[in-house]
């Protein structure tokens, strides 16, 4: 059998191993693997929509990025999500953004007047309040001081004491600088026949608006008011409030509330009547006067105040708190 061809195939054969050998060698070698991006968004978000109305945010805003937010100063920016540690995050799915709200736009606040109030000169805003001290000398800065010779203050507390030699001790304001407003007395009426505390608003002849005390009655206080110098008849005449206490030895907190409306009589802050503009024939729209003394109702009146009994004089009134809030 001749040999050597079988030797040449099996050179043949070696080589074409050595050759695979190498190709397998080649492709085995280990190429670096670059990894693919991470997605980090859990659902695709929309680029935010520009709204008809430039100044509405949408809420798409809320997913753009601190520095997109920046760059546009009209926009609502992320500082406002941020200002505080406890402010909502937007996530990526608008899904979980329902609880989340776009920041709104801060606007100027306009008051409006009181309900009830339509006369526009008369809002009852309060212009000014003053609260004035129990002491003769500062009052007088602002008060007239009527029948001096029984007015005197001391410790917090301003007295007034009428003797037939010594009549009318109170206050009237003496600016001209107050018409609507509430006006407020603490005071212990002045027992005795004859004698009267008073508190008013107005000026007598002419509108008037009062709290007033007679001395026969110390547990009473009665409410009425005057037009053109006349009493208004009927039932809004002299309205009477009796009390549980003695009014001449406890001291109790009247107001008059008055503005271009109504006028209300309110003691300790509970209103006791109310007189209504649009509900009557006859309001007093000029009581612009401030006034309160003690008078010699049964001089004038006996059949309402009583008789005058100077024996039992004197008689003495008491005020320890004056105050009063200027409506614009």
């Amino acid at each position: 059998m001749n040999r050597r061809p079988v030797s040449k195939q099996l050179a043949w054969a070696s080589a074409a191993v050595a050759i695979v050998a190498m190709l397998a060698f080649v492709v085995a070698i280990p190429y670096p693997v670059v990894p693919a991006p991470l997605n980090t968004s859990v659902a695709p978000v929309d680029p935010p929509v520009a709204s008809a109305n430039p100044t509405t945010t949408t809420s798409s805003s809320l997913t753009t990025s601190a520095s997109d937010a920046s760059a546009d100063s009209t926009s609502a920016t992320s500082d406002s999500l941020n200002a505080s540690a406890d402010a909502p995050v937007a996530s990526g799915n608008p899904a979980e953004n329902s609880n989340v709200q776009p920041p709104t736009t801060s606007t100027a606040t306009v008051v409006a007047p009181p309900a009830g109030i339509t006369n526009p000169s008369n809002t009852a805003v309060t212009c000014w309040t003053k609260d004035y001290p129990m002491d003769v000398d500062k009052l007088r800065e602002d008060f007239i001081i009527t029948g001096e010779c029984g007015v005197k203050a001391e410790n917090g507390e301003m007295t007034w004491t009428m003797t037939q030699n010594c009549t009318g001790p109170g206050l009237i304001y003496g600016r001209d600088d107050i018409l609507f407003g509430r006006s407020t007395v603490q005071i212990q009426m002045a027992p005795g026949s004859g004698v009267v505390t008073a508190f008013i608003r107005g000026k007598t002849g002419q509108d008037e608006i009062d709290w007033e005390w007679v001395g026969t009655n110390t547990k009473r206080v009665q409410t009425m008011y005057f037009v053109g110098g006349e009493r208004v008849n009927g039932d809004d005449l002299g309205n009477k409030y009796d009390m549980t206490k003695d009014l001449s030895k406890t001291y109790v907190e009247y107001t008059i509330d008055y503005t271009a409306d109504h006028i209300q009589w309110i003691i300790d802050g509970v209103v006791k009547r109310t007189l209504t503009r649009s509900k009557v024939k006859d309001f007093p729209l000029t009581a612009k006067e401030w006034q309160m003394d003690i008078w010699k109702g049964g001089e004038k009146s006996p059949g309402w105040a009583g008789e005058m009994d100077w024996d039992k004089a004197p008689f003495i009134a008491r005020i320890r708190k004056l105050s009063f809030q200027s409506y614009c």
